[in-house]
């Protein structure tokens, strides 16, 4: 298949959010022509070998791989709900990265827990200076944004700036909100969304099930 859907979970807590969003997941991917990608933990820890940074790193890697055999590669975080099946989020992306951007108290923020990459030079550049020049410690906010931290450096952003902005750029694009609503931003998150993501919900297994069950 040309299309690839991938994830991972790296520690119990993420191991047992994922149990939640899998099933979903592989039927986006059954219903929507992706094949599935799930590394085990051995291989995900293999990218990190040596490495201080956080396992969210790992995903650039394994992006980055999958691009050799796939024209097209969807990340999701392994708290992210796949809950309608009926659009190729693919015909939403750009020609290199796509993310939802988020408003927050942060500012313009695209977020990487959702990642439509699309086999192209600029993005495979960007995703390999991303592992390349993104160093624990580069800038602040890698203390808990790691890895797209540097994703928003190399794409011509401030990670450390009081309120992020990203310029346009042929390196990426904003995809709809409802792919990837966020609790903190200020448009909430609608019923009737495309994708639930969990991150920063207190109890991100019972709103995961919960959803689940909707």
């Amino acid at each position: 298949m040309k299309k690839v859907l991938t994830t991972f979970a790296a520690g119990e807590a993420h191991e047992a959010m994922r149990a939640v969003t899998l099933p979903a997941m592989a039927r986006y991917a059954r219903e929507n022509d992706y094949s599935l990608h799930v590394p085990p933990y051995g291989e995900v820890m293999d990218f990190c070998g040596g490495d201080p940074r956080n396992a969210s790193w790992a995903k650039v890697a394994i992006i980055l791989g999958l691009l050799g055999k796939h024209g097209f590669v969807l990340w999701l975080d392994a708290d992210v709900l796949p809950r309608r099946f009926d659009r190729d989020i693919e015909a939403d992306c750009g020609e290199a990265l796509s993310m939802v951007v988020h408003q927050t108290h942060d500012g313009s923020v695209p977020n990487c827990g959702v990642l439509g990459v699309r086999r192209s030079v600029q993005a495979i550049n960007v995703l390999a200076d991303t592992l390349r020049h993104g160093p624990p410690g580069r800038w602040e906010r890698s203390q808990w944004w790691w890895e797209q931290a540097e994703i928003i450096a190399q794409l011509g952003g401030d990670p450390n700036a009081p309120q992020i902005s990203v310029p346009e750029s042929p390196l990426w694009s904003a995809l709809p909100y409802e792919w990837n609503p966020h609790i903190a931003d200020a448009r909430g998150v609608p019923d009737n969304c495309r994708f639930f993501h969990a991150t920063q919900w207190q109890d991100r297994i019972a709103e995961l099930k919960r959803m689940a069950a909707c």
